[in-house]
């Protein structure tokens, strides 16, 4: 989970900024003080961002002290929201006045041997898909939904413990990505 930060303190005339990478058990594996990611907007969108998958892999860039950094980073972003349109797979990214983020939910979370997702289609659209991704970005399912039934029931018990991103995606957008957790 990235976290990037600004505080100023009037009282003292300063500021703190910088930068976390936090690892799913909490732990702090980046952390880059006075520098903070750099947002960049699509056309069209009021889409902002500091990592992206590109060409040459993915990237993330942070600015500070009047230099950007730009580090490589192992695997790719799962498409969710912050898939740029064709830079990963072509499809639309949603303004955040069609935003599907409530679109999907997942529970019991965490999970042993299966988990429950219940999706929205957007007004207009009869079908879509669910696609779950490992934490490296690869994509490891993918289920068909459409208007027949508002929820999906799936057996966990081959997926190794762990987190799994996962979205909706249909001709409208993509949802935002939620995270679910495997344990044994």
């Amino acid at each position: 989970f990235l976290f990037s930060y600004y505080y100023y303190d009037p009282s003292s005339n300063a500021s703190l900024d910088g930068t976390l990478i936090f690892n799913e058990d909490g732990s702090i594996i980046f952390n880059e003080p006075n520098f903070q990611g750099v947002y960049a907007s699509y056309p069209n969108s009021n889409f902002h961002t500091v990592i992206e998958n590109t060409e040459n892999g993915t990237k993330m860039m942070l600015q500070g002290n009047g230099i950007i950094n730009i580090y490589n980073l192992p695997g790719s972003l799962p498409c969710t929201n912050l898939c740029a349109d064709s830079l990963t797979t072509g499809m639309k990214i949603l303004n955040p006045e069609k935003s599907m983020s409530n679109s999907i939910l997942a529970y019991p979370n965490p999970t042993i041997d299966y988990i429950n997702i219940d999706y929205t289609l957007p007004q207009g659209i009869d079908k879509g898909e669910i696609v779950f991704y490992d934490f490296q970005g690869q994509e490891i399912r993918r289920y068909r939904v459409d208007r027949t039934f508002d929820h999906l029931r799936i057996s966990t018990n081959d997926f190794p413990s762990g987190a799994y991103l996962f979205n909706l995606q249909t001709s409208q957008g993509i949802s935002d990505g939620k995270k679910f957790i495997k344990i044994e």
